[in-house]
């Protein structure tokens, strides 16, 4: 089985006065036979500019996270009474 890594776009901003990153995943990247990485983009990364004032479009690649790392325990909500707690949601 081959290797297989997320693509991501990092895109940063600033938040209480802190410089924070967003990662969004633009694609996934395989290894190929011969030791060579097939990516395959589903959507355009946003652009940045470097320090030099170039344009440039960023793919970082990393392994994936499994969903339960990315979000917190879904608390239960309490059941509510009255007359609609007949009905399942």
């Amino acid at each position: 089985m081959s290797k297989r890594l997320d693509a991501l776009n990092p895109i940063k901003y600033e938040k209480d006065g802190q410089e924070k990153t967003q990662w969004n995943k633009v694609g996934v990247a395989f290894e190929g036979r011969n030791g060579g990485w097939n990516v395959s983009l589903n959507a355009m990364p946003a652009p940045s500019v470097d320090n030099k004032g170039n344009l440039v479009y960023k793919i970082v690649l990393m392994e994936p996270k499994s969903f339960d790392d990315e979000r917190p325990a879904r608390q239960q909500r309490p059941q509510q009474g009255g007359p609609d707690s007949e009905i399942p949601y």
